[in-house]
C-alpha cells in the first residue's frame, strides 16, 4: 500500500511541471510571434530588392554606394529566412511537445543574437554613421543578448521544460 502510495506522490510530482503550463506558457506565446516577427523582416528586405532601391545601394555611382551593403544584405535574407523557417519549425514541433524543443529554440535564440551582435559590429566598422542608427542597432544587439540569454537558461534549467520536452 505504502508503494502504491508513494508512486501516486512521484506521478503527481512529475505531472506538476508536465505541459505547457506556467512560465513555459509565456514562452509559448513569444515563439508563436517569431515567425511573424521574421517573415515581416523579410518582408521589408523584399521591398529592399522589389523598389530598385538595392541597385541604389550596390551601384558604385550611387551616393548611397557602399560595397560592404550587398554583402550585408544578401547574409541578412539568409539569416533571416533560415530564422523564420526555423521558428516555424520549432512552433510545429512545441505543438508536438517534440524532445526537439529545446535544442532548435536554443539555436534560434543564439542564432538570432549572434547575428544582431555581428551585423552592429560589421555596420559600425564599414558604414558611415550618418547612414545607419547606431542607437537602435545597440538596442537591438542587447535585446537579442538578454532573450537568449533568458530563453537559454530558462530552457537548460527548467523543470517544466524537462518534464514537458523529455530529452
Amino acid at each position: 500500500m505504502t508503494t502504491e502510495r508513494s508512486t501516486d506522490n512521484t506521478n503527481a510530482a512529475a505531472n506538476k511541471y508536465q505541459g505547457l503550463q506556467g512560465w513555459l506558457l509565456l514562452v509559448v506565446f513569444y515563439i508563436v510571434l517569431w515567425p511573424v516577427m521574421f517573415f515581416l523582416y523579410l518582408s521589408d528586405m523584399y521591398t529592399i530588392f522589389a523598389s530598385g532601391d538595392w541597385f541604389k545601394l550596390i551601384a558604385a555611382d550611387s551616393e548611397l554606394y557602399n560595397p560592404a551593403f550587398a554583402g550585408l544584405l544578401l547574409v541578412e535574407v539568409a539569416v533571416y529566412l533560415f530564422l523564420a523557417v526555423g521558428s516555424v519549425i520549432l512552433l510545429y514541433l512545441l505543438l508536438r511537445e517534440s524532445r526537439r524543443v529545446p535544442t532548435l529554440l536554443i539555436a534560434i535564440a543564439l542564432t538570432y543574437a549572434s547575428y544582431l551582435v555581428g551585423s552592429f559590429i560589421f555596420t559600425g566598422v564599414f558604414v558611415d554613421a550618418t547612414i545607419v542608427n547606431h542607437s537602435g542597432a545597440i538596442q537591438m544587439a542587447l535585446f537579442g543578448v538578454l532573450q537568449a540569454m533568458v530563453l537559454v537558461t530558462y530552457f537548460l534549467r527548467s523543470r517544466r521544460v524537462r518534464q514537458t520536452f523529455v530529452y
